[in-house]
């Protein structure tokens, strides 16, 4: 424990902005026998403190460039061929290939831009072409975000650090979307693209390091085989980074997968048949479940005590969501730079003060509407909230009309 709080204070140290060196020579001994598992506990700790995530972000980065030689040199179990772990980091071995794949171009364009070399435009074309192709590795954030995180809170106590993984995530996706659009510009900011790019290269493979060498091998320690099983059938819905859909078959079928209260219920052969009844009319589960799975919108409820509760699965889902997230905390399904607003909502919703907020965004080109809207019964009681997210790029493109007789008249 005094090897931890000494680390505690080093760490927190480099974090307020302070010169780390005399901390360091203070307790050299301890940073160079740092585990994984002190490195959580610590990232936990000053997470509770309340530090603004960029400081975070920042001090993190510091230390942990401390702590480097001794994590390396620290032993990693292997996790078994297969396993959720396993598709994890080969999809980072993927990634990894990709950004080696970028290096030479980036040497390239360097040297090329002044003189403006007739092969620029191919040289520019092939970058955009990869880093199109790095936007896939999204799939693996996703993965962490909405099947392996909850997961770890429900397990670890001290859980926080993926809160912070989460936002050097969001730098990820934001600068490779800037690179994109900094190389379809007519005129390229050099100085713009090399800064995006060594960005792009330190954190991936930061968070690529902090997963193998910090996170995987307390996962391994920590959680059972039972648990990772259902891990990698969740994660098979989404889809591995560059690696083959999965046939979960196997591991539908898996004696090992255990009971879980945020298991998926919607298996109706499986449960008693029931009716809904209610004012306006009735209807079997079958029917509802159908029927909020066929409606044009995504559904999320999340009940008074701030836990998800619900989502819809329509077949053209717009944001992800997986059956681990059923019980979580709604602040924890967000990235830590939108959880103030979050709150900020639940409490006008809770306070009366509104009832409705809504949102809009572009994302991949597409015209995202997202209303969140408070429930109340009859007494005017807070309920819960529902999120209804909706893509409306098509409809915003209607003109004119299409009656019913238009429908016949096209059959015809």
């Amino acid at each position: 424990m005094s090897e931890l709080k000494n680390l505690l204070i080093l760490a927190e140290a480099i974090v307020r902005g302070e010169n780390g060196k005399p901390y360091y020579e203070r307790y050299r001994s301890e940073v160079e026998r740092v585990t994984p598992e002190q490195v959580i506990s610590l990232v936990d700790e000053l997470m509770k403190k309340g530090y603004p995530v960029e400081q975070m972000q920042e001090g993190v980065n510091k230390f942990l460039n401390l702590f480097h030689k001794a994590l390396d040199s620290h032993p990693v179990p292997q996790p078994e061929s297969g396993s959720f772990l396993d598709f994890l980091m080969q999809s980072n071995q993927e990634m990894a290939q990709r950004l080696d794949r970028l290096k030479p171009l980036i040497r390239l364009i360097n040297g090329k831009l002044p003189d403006q070399d007739p092969d620029l435009p191919e040289t520019i074309n092939n970058m955009r072409e990869i880093l199109e192709d790095l936007k896939t590795f999204e799939r693996h954030y996703l993965i962490k975000e909405n099947i392996l995180f909850p997961a770890i809170e429900e397990h670890w106590p001290d859980y926080r650090c993926v809160q912070l993984m989460w936002a050097f995530h969001d730098d990820i996706r934001k600068n490779i979307r800037e690179a994109i659009e900094t190389l379809q510009e007519e005129k390229i900011n050099l100085p713009s693209l090399n800064y995006l790019f060594g960005s792009i290269f330190f954190n991936m493979l930061a968070i690529r390091f902090r997963e193998e060498r910090i996170l995987f091998p307390v996962m391994l320690k920590t959680m059972p085989d039972s648990w990772m099983n259902r891990l990698l059938e969740e994660a098979g819905e989404i889809g591995f980074a560059y690696i083959k859909r999965l046939d979960m078959s196997t591991i539908n079928d898996n004696p090992k997968k255990p009971k879980s209260a945020k298991e998926d219920d919607s298996d109706i052969s499986q449960k008693e048949t029931g009716t809904f009844q209610l004012p306006t009319g009735s209807f079997s589960e079958e029917e509802i479940l159908v029927i909020l799975n066929t409606l044009p919108v995504d559904l999320t409820f999340v009940d008074r005590n701030d836990k998800v509760k619900y989502f819809s699965q329509g077949p053209h889902r717009i944001f992800t969501r997986s059956r681990s997230i059923i019980g979580r905390d709604v602040r924890l399904c967000h990235p830590p730079a939108s959880v103030d607003i979050v709150e900020r909502i639940l409490e006008d919703f809770k306070s009366g003060r509104t009832s409705h907020a809504p949102f809009w965004i572009q994302m991949n080109g597409r015209f995202i509407y997202i209303e969140y809207y408070a429930l109340r019964n009859e007494q005017g009681e807070y309920l819960g909230t529902l999120e209804v997210s909706q893509d409306l790029t098509e409809y915003r493109k209607l003109e004119g009309e299409q009656r019913l007789l238009s429908y016949q008249e096209k059959q015809g």
